[in-house]
């Protein structure tokens, strides 16, 4: 039986692993950093120094807002494009240009501007599209009984990304890194990983989409039809809605883990990364151990629910005080279970458009996905500064808040 799953296992899809992986890998890089840049006594940048708390934490939360407003312009009409281009011309552009600004980020650090600086995060979330666009050429690839099972491939390529930046993170950038390389290290290795991925896309990869017409030009009117769409389409509108809770409940604990493990235990940098790997440890576990067996044995829809409201159980334990080694254990539970509900949803979502429309769905929840980091974001200050564990809550209440709206989708939605 595995020898003949591994026969089938298309190569292209071992590919766009690795274009995943290190496009994450440079995700992975930046987001441990950020308490060091805007939190300690002594930030980097001068302007940060000599604020409240509560400044610092709004200054935090625009460093990640204006990364989601990037995606939120951007990811969707790149996906438009690679519908319209195809999927490999559009990855190109995307590597190239994000090479660019994760070397204008060094740069911002050298010259300790936070308008530079921030001027880099908007230009990186404008051109973080590869993950995307490898969704749509995963379902590109897939049969409808394959599909979830490759979008589990790659979300395994993300979480080995997510393991990979941070201990990068740990080795080489931040005050307490073990190679001490300074904090421009990691974006320099970003800027490098990003072009290598362009070369490999470049001679390893076959495109998995020829549109049957080609158009030159395009029109920036339909700058935001990919969003338009997911909400306005009769298939995905309501979709749509539970896909923004899901991800909003995972942005708020993604942005917000870092807060809490920095201000409750006074985590360092190093210390955030380790976490950061722990997520990714357990979701490649998740992968190959557990999704396969939950995937056969279990409706989508099902899987969507119940680990929807298991997530939401086991983050409602980070409200009471714990030992840090059972934050560990709380942490690699709910990355096991969150993986199951995002990677089931996204095939009930992708599953409800044509293969045509593959691109465009997957730059609407890219969009999605931008929105809710940037209202996340922006309200992760005010929470934080009410109560430390705030955000951990308000995350485990969304997840639940989808699972119970998941009981009403219709079952023609999960054609696997």
């Amino acid at each position: 039986m595995n020898g003949k799953i591994f026969f089938k296992f298309d190569f292209r899809i071992l590919v766009l692993m690795f274009l995943v992986i290190i496009e994450i890998m440079g995700v992975g890089i930046v987001f441990p950093m950020l308490p060091e840049l805007f939190l300690t006594k002594n930030s980097l940048f001068t302007i940060v120094n000599g604020e409240s708390e509560s400044a610092k934490h709004i200054y935090y939360g625009i460093s990640i807002s204006l990364w989601s407003l990037g995606m939120f312009l951007g990811t969707p009409y790149l996906g438009l494009l690679s519908d319209k281009y195809g999927r490999k011309k559009v990855f190109l552009v995307v590597l190239l240009m994000t090479s660019v600004s994760y070397a204008i980020l060094a740069m911002a650090i050298y010259l300790k501007s936070l308008l530079f600086f921030l001027i880099g995060r908007t230009f990186s979330g404008f051109f973080a599209g590869s993950y995307e666009i490898a969704q749509a050429a995963a379902a590109d690839l897939s049969t409808p009984e394959t599909k979830a099972r490759n979008m589990g491939w790659m979300i395994l390529a993300l979480s080995m990304g997510f393991i990979l930046g941070p201990l990068i993170t740990t080795l080489t950038g931040g005050k307490s890194s073990i190679l001490s390389l300074g904090i421009a290290a990691p974006f320099w290795i970003a800027s490098g990983l990003a072009l290598l991925n362009a070369g490999m896309i470049l001679f390893l990869f076959v495109e998995s989409y020829k549109p049957k017409e080609f158009k030159k030009g395009f029109d920036l009117k339909k700058m935001f039809s990919s969003f338009l769409f997911v909400f306005t389409d009769s298939r995905l509108t309501y979709l749509s809605l539970i896909f923004f809770c899901i991800t909003a409940a995972w942005v708020m604990f993604f942005t917000g883990i870092p807060l809490y493990l920095s201000i409750v235990f006074d985590l360092s940098t190093k210390y955030i990364s380790l976490f950061y790997c722990l997520m990714g440890l357990s979701n490649i576990f998740t992968i190959l151990i557990i999704q396969k067996f939950i995937v056969q044995k279990f409706p989508l829809k099902s899987v969507v629910i119940y680990t929807s409201i298991i997530s939401a159980i086991v983050l409602m334990c980070l409200a009471f005080k714990v030992h840090l080694i059972m934050v560990g254990i709380i942490i690699a539970i709910f990355s096991i279970v969150e993986l199951l509900t995002y990677s089931s949803f996204l095939a009930i979502y992708s599953n409800a458009v044509t293969p045509k429309e593959q691109g465009r769905a997957m730059g609407g929840t890219a969009s999605l996905s931008s929105l809710a980091f940037i209202v996340i974001s922006l309200s992760m200050a005010v929470l934080t500064n009410i109560a430390n564990v705030l955000p951990i809550v308000i995350s485990a209440l969304l997840f639940a808040l989808g699972g119970i709206l998941m009981v009403k989708v219709k079952k023609h939605t999960q054609s696997v």
